[in-house]
């Protein structure tokens, strides 16, 4: 995993481009969005601890400018994507 808070916006647009270039590959992706709840601030300790904790799910973590949080990854499956989503949330 890989913890993306900075020019995340850059980030997102240059993963797009790259799948763009590969239009068969756009099926092997998977993400998640999380929201928080009434202004929450995502704590990162907690993002840290689940990235250790799920060290084997290869994927994105995207900490976006209004606090919602992205789990991008390839050839990922949804319910491995999910598992961190509740861990975080």
């Amino acid at each position: 995993m890989r913890i993306h808070n900075e020019e995340t916006e850059l980030f997102i647009h240059e993963l797009a481009e790259s799948i763009a270039r590969d239009p068969l590959s756009f099926e092997a992706w998977n993400c998640v969005r999380i929201t928080p709840q009434h202004g929450m601030k995502w704590n990162d300790e907690i993002i840290t601890s689940v990235k250790e904790q799920h060290s084997d799910i290869d994927c994105e973590i995207i900490i976006c400018e209004d606090n919602d949080i992205l789990l991008i990854g390839r050839s990922v499956a949804l319910g491995a994507l999910l598992e961190v989503a509740e861990a975080i949330s």
